[in-house]
């Protein structure tokens, strides 16, 4: 989408300081994201309900692994079944006629203005593996996998270092591949970090 719209990413102002910001299109009107997103909503009441029975029960909030299940139970709750498959075009209608119901006749005109103009665009300054401070980032990944995970595999180290990088742009695909790819390996190689066998616990392989 920035390649093709010139738009770009930034984390979601009513996410920042939380462990895993959200990032959306900067400057898309939050509004308009709140009545598309409507299942995050019910799904996002449904856990604060169920996190508040467990306090009750427990007395402590839950901890990392009980909110995961937590999650997955409130995911499960909201699910509604998938509707038929649609034409594309009769679902961007649907879409369109659903937000001048909701937001007017310049609701379109709000979602369209996050689009630069073509002539306008500024573009990213693209970086290559160069440019990184491997080392640093692996740090960081490393830091953060052990913050959020007791036991790991390469998935776990993979997940995080693609989030440490989401906003980067890179000059091609392949050049982003292998910047992914050393930093996981320097982050898997760091003194007494995830050098245990994988699945290790967290007492077993960690930070000097």
């Amino acid at each position: 989408m920035h390649a093709r719209l010139g738009v770009e990413f930034t984390e979601r102002p009513d996410t920042l300081g939380k462990r895993e910001p959200v990032r959306e299109i900067r400057g898309f009107p939050l509004d308009v994201l709140a009545h598309f997103t409507r299942r995050r909503a019910d799904l996002k009441a449904e856990y604060e309900v169920l996190v508040r029975e467990y306090r009750a029960a427990h007395g402590r909030d839950p901890p990392l692994a009980a909110a995961h299940e937590l999650a997955q139970q409130a995911t499960l709750a909201t699910r509604k079944g998938k509707k038929p498959p649609r034409a594309w075009a009769a679902m961007r209608e649907d879409w369109r006629a659903s937000l001048g119901e909701q937001f007017g006749p310049d609701g379109l005109a709000r979602v369209l203005a996050v689009v630069p103009d073509r002539a306008g665009r500024s573009v990213s300054q693209r970086v290559r593996i160069a440019d990184l401070d491997v080392p640093e980032l692996a740090g960081r990944v490393v830091v953060a996998v052990q913050e959020q995970h007791a036991t790991w595999t390469r998935w776990s180290v993979l997940a995080q270092v693609q989030r440490e990088l989401r906003g980067v742009r890179f000059v091609d695909r392949t050049e982003q591949e292998r910047a992914v790819e050393s930093i996981v390996e320097a982050s898997r190689g760091r003194p007494r970090c995830l050098a245990a066998p994988m699945n290790a616990s967290r007492s077993t392989a960690s930070c000097p």
